[in-house]
């Protein structure tokens, strides 16, 4: 055999070994951190299904004042970590920002795959409380300064390069960072005097909306005094509705809790809000209810709320409760908390709120120092201090953040006009432009597992979805329509391609098609073929895709030459086709057949 052909069966085990790996089944696990004190840096720990938790994935990585994990996907819409370590309020140090590639499931409860992170950065934000992406930008908000930071990802170069400032800053906090419909939205508390004193003042929060520069596009008071967006599910986006969680001004740590405490719904096209429900009033309709409203979770048709009071039943001053309620949309609307499914006692912890894992269903509950999983009914599975090895600091499970209810949401990073939208082929009856992503595809970007959902999409690398529409076409016969989207405001990557991605009508086939899209001068052109498998009504997506990432070739070993003849080289590829799981080989489409034969042609050479 020569070394050309072991270089390319090389390659080919290389592909094979990729694709397999791309299409195990993928399932979000639960990362968190803790600490031993509050003063103390923080270690990192998974709980990997249903076992105990594994701690330390990694020891003394900073943040002694606080810490955050905040999954999201970067410029090629791979599923990256970041975690933010905060140094303390009286320093002028800024918050660290370590992006980790989690890699492959198998990997995550590996300490090693947590040694090094893909880039770390700093920016202008310091106690960071929230993160988000638009395209190639991530941006982040804090505490400490009223100000918004944008750092590019394109690259892996997370290089900050734009700042907004608050107009007016005094007393301003940033605790709220999320995009929809390709805009950026942030939260501002408003404070005045001392927060950890009980004569402190809260105005009410604010919203601010952005486009992807930072321009200010509109802003409003809101309902609620006084937040913690460092707390998973104290605010939610259900479609175009934000559900946010406010302490009612300051957190009462002497008995009884804060009668103010709200939960409001903000329109995110008109930024009105209105509240649905208020602590004193709750308690005069539910009498058991004398908590804070510390979080919420939508999944499917149930909502699920978060309570916490600093005082025990007890009257421990410094301990707490937290509880778990129950309910549905139309009974929250009307004001009914519904019915309690969990109740935290401890002495000791301060995180609160609730995570939810798109990918298992699983609900989470911060309770104090401890974490804790729904099973259903009443059961809880509580991993407290002693389990996690230390106090609890923050918890996400790995990944796509889903800040929309069940499932992972991707919205919309590029926004149209429905006036820019026009169909040569077809009648358009209705369009709704800048939707969210549909759920098998968030979830198959998620999971990486794009072979799963895309047709040939065993040859993508990453995939990003930029817009999604959802169209009602009367196409009358005709099998072919072309679409003209103007003012698609976006710079393809190096080696991406767009592509307008659709599935066919329910029973035809679960994959989405892919059919190419071109962009020139800001108008962006793809045709649709085979009208009637896919229309009247759909969703169609503009995603861009980057293609597989073969590592380079190693060069031939130079040893005994043991192990480097060529036979012996067909029978490594022989044994990893062996390995392949059938469905990869059988789909069709899972692997292409082409790459089986050539690696069983060359064994014949």
């Amino acid at each position: 055999m020569t070394t050309k052909l072991t270089r390319k069966i090389t390659a080919l085990l290389t592909l094979l070994l990729l694709l397999a790996l791309a299409a195990q089944p993928a399932r979000a696990d639960m990362l968190f951190t803790r600490q031993t004190t509050y003063s103390d840096p923080v270690s990192l720990g998974i709980i990997v299904g249903d076992n105990a938790p594994f701690s330390p994935l990694q020891s003394n990585m900073g943040g002694n004042q606080g810490n955050g994990i905040r999954p999201f996907l970067d410029a090629k819409g791979k599923l990256r970590v970041a975690l933010t370590f905060y140094t303390g309020v009286g320093s002028g140090t800024p918050d660290t920002v370590n992006v980790f590639d989690p890699g492959a499931r198998a990997n995550w409860a590996t300490p090693s795959n947590w040694n090094t992170p893909v880039k770390q950065f700093t920016c202008s934000v310091k106690n960071i409380r929230a993160m988000s992406t638009i395209g190639n930008y991530i941006y982040a908000a804090g505490y400490d300064r009223p100000l918004i930071s944008r750092v590019v990802m394109t690259n892996d170069a997370y290089v900050e390069n734009k700042v907004w400032t608050h107009p007016d800053g005094g007393g301003k906090h940033g605790e709220g960072l999320f995009t929809y419909a390709g805009y950026l939205y942030a939260i501002f508390t408003d404070t005045e005097g001392d927060p950890m004193q009980p004569d402190v003042a809260y105005s009410p929060n604010q919203i601010w909306k952005f486009d992807k520069d930072l321009n200010v596009v509109a802003s409003a008071d809101m309902a609620g005094r006084n937040m913690d967006g460092q707390n998973p599910g104290v605010y939610t986006r259900v479609g175009n509705k934000l559900y946010v969680c406010s302490f009612g001004g300051y957190q009462v740590t002497t008995g009884g809790y804060n009668q103010n405490t709200t939960v409001e719904v903000c329109d995110l096209t008109t930024l009105e809000s209105t509240r649905l429900l208020r602590g004193e009033e709750t308690h005069r309709r539910f009498s058991d209810w004398v908590y804070m409203f510390s979080g919420l979770a939508f999944l499917d048709d149930k909502v699920y709320l978060h309570g916490t009071t600093w005082t025990a039943p007890a009257g421990k001053e410094g301990s707490h409760e937290m509880v778990v309620y129950e309910t549905t949309a139309d009974r929250l609307a009307s004001g009914d908390i519904g019915t309690r499914i969990a109740s935290f006692v401890g002495d000791y912890g301060i995180q609160m709120g609730l995570n939810y894992d798109p990918t298992t269903g699983y609900l989470w509950a911060h309770a104090g120092d401890s974490i804790a999983r729904y099973n259903g009914g009443t059961s809880w599975t509580e991993y407290d201090s002693v389990a996690l090895k230390g106090t609890l600091s923050a918890s996400a499970p790995i990944a796509a953040p889903s800040t929309g209810g069940s499932g992972a949401v991707i919205p919309t990073a590029v926004p149209v006009e429905s006036s820019d939208i026009s169909v040569a082929g077809a009648a358009v009856a209705a369009v709704t432009p800048n939707v969210d992503a549909p759920a098998a595809l968030a979830q198959a970007v998620s999971d990486g597992n794009y072979a799963g959902a895309v047709t040939s999409g065993d040859s993508f690398g990453g995939l990003l979805p930029l817009c999604s529409i959802t169209l009602d076409l009367d196409h009358a016969g005709s099998e072919s329509a072309d679409f003209t989207i103007e003012g698609f405001d976006y710079t393809t990557q190096t080696g991406g391609a767009l592509w307008a991605m659709v599935r066919k009508k329910a029973g035809m086939g679960g994959l989405y098609d892919i059919f190419p899209a071109t962009l020139t001068g800001g108008t962006l052109r793809f045709t649709i073929t085979g009208l009637s498998d896919y229309f009247t009504e759909n969703t169609v997506v503009i995603a861009e895709t980057t293609p597989v990432e073969i590592p380079d070739e190693p060069e031939p070993w130079s040893g005994d030459g043991a192990g480097t003849g060529g036979c012996e080289t067909g029978a490594a590829a022989l044994a990893l086709l062996a390995f392949i799981p059938p469905a990869l080989y059988t789909g069709g489409k899972k692997i292409k057949q082409k790459y089986i034969r050539e690696v069983r042609g060359n064994l014949k050479n």
